[in-house]
């Protein structure tokens, strides 16, 4: 079974992965990918810079969760307690 610090390390990959093309803008409106506000779909100029937006806050989310999953892992080399500390930060 996969350690706790690793399934977040993971998870930090994969939402960094769905979000780079949001962050770069590379996305064209459509209704299953993306931040789809209605705000965003009044526009393409709205739907690039609120995916823009989006994808950046997401993309530093991801890096967060991939270092915090890289610390828990190999530098406190997955530990008991480190779920309960990292819903505590995160949370």
């Amino acid at each position: 079974m996969m350690s706790f610090p690793l399934m977040l390390a993971l998870f930090g990959v994969v939402l960094g992965i769905l979000a780079l093309p949001l962050a770069l803008g590379s996305i064209p409106m459509n209704r299953f990918y993306g931040v789809r506000l209605p705000a965003a779909f009044r526009s393409q100029e709205n739907w690039y810079a609120i995916n823009r937006y989006g994808g950046t806050w997401l993309l530093l989310s991801a890096t967060l969760l991939l270092l915090w999953g890289g610390v828990g892992y190999w530098w406190l080399g997955g530990c008991h307690w480190y779920p309960s500390l990292s819903l505590v930060i995160l949370g």
